[in-house]
């Protein structure tokens, strides 16, 4: 019997084009034929006029149809409520037909994480694409012939190998599957992505942005609460910046300690350009810097996550003062996003507060900031810490934890070494800040390390 056959995951498209013949066949594109079927099936007089559906092996649905349309097309069907496994005049077939075919997977390869890519182009299953994740996702939503394919981020390692079959019933047919994301230092999972099931379909028919897809913010995203199936994040890089600090050398070597592939910008003239040196050696979304006169307590971890909302946000750990006492954000470690410090062009006074409308203080405590090595640096990081206090020129700051920060710096050393210029410059600096404030272009000044070495001699 030579009947139209339609491979398509939409019953209603194969019902509008078969509007000329008596009997069609409808393929579900999520199966694929076994050998031993071959269409030649016929209904016997007596249950002519149904729909007859076919098993496929296994816990799928139905995968294959032989349909009657001018019976079907006398209950007028329509587009939105239109689907065979609620139709009442189905025939269920006690013969396996088909099972689940499995989906092609991508790997998106957006510039870093790059011996993850390495290992990805050696593999054989796994087709790289390279590129922003829209660009990606359109290219392999139209590669794809079976409705869906698997999409594997760059920023994670998939735990297990996993079977690339996976059925997905109508009822969720245009549903974005997630499955597991595990911290690699708890082992919890934090939150669902790293790998998915996309329907292309929806990809080509909601063209969506690169923000929104890694994001995964559609209404119909279905988390997949799998055991068997999970990912993990890969860590993120940790850059020290040293400029000139004599311990510089041994509070890197204590870093490497802690993390054996942390990476270092040394020499860098400028905050700014220093910055933006680590955001290229960085090859992943989001780094860490910490500053070479930062020691890392026993007990703190790399083990924060964020979650997708917040991988554009600036986050900030607080710093024990060896001098005065005081517990914040000043010296702290930092997390930055990758790309926002790459695309910066400028950057303010206070870099870290206004490189991103985003800024989260964290509630815990990295390290402690020993700048009090020397005369010169002590001084130093006391000016320029005071002259950001004194001016306001930190965003979103409190004026009442500012002012009070602001006096502890100016009075108080506890008897600690050279605490005496940790004072002089805590003073120096908020004559500064308050004389200036307002004007950028001279408050910038304090960026600039050999402006800085002559203002110290000058003042001392």
């Amino acid at each position: 019997h030579n009947f139209p056959t339609y491979h398509t995951r939409d019953p209603y498209s194969a019902y509008q084009k078969a509007k000329k013949h008596i009997f069609y066949w409808v393929v579900d594109t999520v199966v694929e034929l076994l050998d031993t079927f071959s269409f030649d099936f016929y209904p016997d007089i007596f249950s002519i006029e149904n729909v007859f559906a076919f098993k496929s092996e296994g816990d799928a649905g139905a995968g294959v149809y032989l349909v009657h349309r001018p019976h079907l097309a006398s209950f007028k069907p329509s587009k939105d409520d239109f689907s065979f496994d609620r139709f009442k005049n189905i025939i269920r077939v006690d013969e396996v037909v088909s099972k689940v075919t499995g989906h092609p997977v991508f790997y998106f390869d957006e510039g870093m994480y790059s011996s993850n890519t390495k290992k990805y182009k050696k593999d054989k299953t796994v087709e790289v694409l390279t590129g922003t994740l829209e660009e990606c996702y359109m290219k392999a939503a139209k590669l794809t012939n079976t409705g869906y394919f698997w999409a594997i981020d760059n920023d994670v390692t998939v735990l297990d190998e996993f079977d690339r079959r996976f059925y997905v019933d109508r009822h969720h047919a245009s549903h974005f599957h997630v499955w597991p994301k595990v911290n690699p230092s708890t082992g919890y999972i934090h939150q669902y992505g790293g790998l998915k099931l996309i329907p292309s379909e929806a990809i080509k028919h909601l063209k969506p942005n690169t923000a929104k897809l890694r994001k995964m913010s559609f209404k119909n995203k279905k988390p997949i609460k799998s055991e068997d199936i999970k990912t993990e994040d890969i860590p993120y890089d940790v850059v020290m910046l040293s400029y000139k600090e004599p311990e510089a050398d041994a509070n890197y070597a204590k870093l490497l300690e802690k993390v054996p592939n942390a990476k270092r910008v040394h020499g860098v003239k400028g905050i700014f350009h220093a910055h933006q040196k680590a955001s290229q050696i960085a090859d992943t979304k989001m780094f860490y810097v910490i500053d070479a006169d930062a020691i890392l307590l026993d007990e703190f971890e790399f083990d924060y996550f964020p979650t997708v909302w917040d991988e554009d946000t600036v986050h900030v750990w607080k710093s024990k003062n060896p001098i005065n006492g005081l517990v914040y954000g000043f010296g702290g470690l930092k997390l930055f996003p990758t790309q926002l410090v790459r695309d910066a062009k400028e950057w303010k006074v206070d870099f870290t507060t206004s490189i991103s409308d985003k800024f989260k203080a964290m509630p815990g405590t990295a390290n402690y900031t020993a700048f009090n090595t020397n005369p010169y640096d002590t001084w130093k990081s006391a000016f320029r810490e005071c002259t950001k206090l004194s001016s306001s020129i930190i965003q979103k700051s409190k004026q009442d934890e500012t002012d009070e920060r602001l006096e502890i710096w100016c009075t108080i050393n506890n008897g600690a070494k050279y605490g005496e210029y940790s004072i002089a410059g805590a003073n120096a600096g908020r004559d500064y800040g308050t004389k200036h404030a307002g004007d950028e272009d001279t408050l910038s000044k304090i960026n600039d390390y050999d402006w800085l070495h002559q203002k110290f001699e000058e003042d001392t």
